[in-house]
Parts: C-alpha cells; structure tokens; sequence
C-alpha cells in the first residue's frame, strides 16, 4: 500500500469515483486508516 499511495495511476482511479468538487486527500486517509485500523491488527 505505501507504494500504491504514490502511484498516480492508482490515486487517478479514485478520482474517477468522487464527485468533481468533493475534496479528498489519500496520503491523509491512509495515515488515518494506518493509524487507527491496521496498526491495532
């Protein structure tokens, strides 16, 4: 996953799902989920 979260090609795909004016940043999302998900496995 810490190679795809820099991959443009991947974070291009999930622009595709949003709506155009819905702000989403995936590096912040993914330190979130890291912190408070993946890290209490």
């Amino acid at each position: 996953m810490e190679q795809k979260i820099e991959d443009e090609e991947f974070l291009g795909d999930t622009k595709m799902l949003l709506l155009p004016n819905e702000k989403y940043a995936p590096q912040e999302a993914w330190v979130f989920v890291k912190n408070h998900l993946i890290n209490k496995l």
